[in-house]
């Protein structure tokens, strides 16, 4: 990905992790960027699923990929738990070294 266009490698991410909920026999939530408000991330619930918006202009692929992954599992009513496997095989597919882990306390921005 170090060469492609931010759009299309979310496009991309969102793709990979869609079949790897659907694998788990998780529902996937529709993605978009950017947020329709300031947040980095929204997961906003609907009568026909969930819709995890992103922001992605001026962020690193790694941090939009963590925040893709987590939304989508707050939007699955799944504990995100550890979603670093998921994350780091986006990463890896889109060639962009994954994230460091977000400390216990650290506040997710929603």
């Amino acid at each position: 990905m170090r060469h492609e266009v931010p759009a299309l490698a979310f496009a991309h991410a969102a793709r990979i992790i869609g079949a790897r909920l659907r694998e788990e026999g998780l529902r996937v939530p529709a993605f978009r960027s950017p947020p329709r408000t300031d947040a980095v991330r929204t997961v906003r619930r609907h009568p026909g699923g969930a819709v995890v918006a992103v922001r992605i202009r001026d962020r690193e692929p790694a941090e939009w990929v963590l925040d893709m992954v987590e939304g989508a599992m707050v939007a699955a009513d799944r504990p995100p738990g550890d979603p670093f496997l998921l994350v780091e095989e986006v990463c890896h597919v889109l060639d962009v070294d994954p994230p460091a882990p977000r400390a216990e306390h650290e506040e997710v921005p929603y």
